[in-house]
């Protein structure tokens, strides 16, 4: 699905053609930092008290919940628990 017509895609094609990789790269990793700053806001706003490892982790599962199944996380969450508990 895409709101963007046929058009106005080809326009940024072009724009994104005569970049440099290196200039690629830069607006890509920019793009990845405000992209997580919004994820952090929006589980603050959900879990006000979240922080330190809790925070980490659930920034890594919002980000990365569609790649890996539920019992995957199931057990990363444990091993992640058990790592922090030891101050690892």
């Amino acid at each position: 699905m895409t709101d963007t017509s046929p058009w106005a895609e080809k326009a940024m094609a072009d724009l994104w053609r005569q970049r440099s990789g290196s200039e690629r790269v830069r607006a890509a990793c920019a793009m990845f930092s405000t992209a997580r700053q919004l994820v952090i806001a929006g589980l603050r706003q959900e879990n006000p008290g979240l922080a330190g490892a809790a925070l980490r982790f659930a920034i890594l599962e919002r980000t990365y919940a569609a790649d890996f199944a539920p019992d995957d996380w199931a057990r990363l969450r444990e091993q992640w628990q058990k790592r922090d508990s030891r101050g690892g």
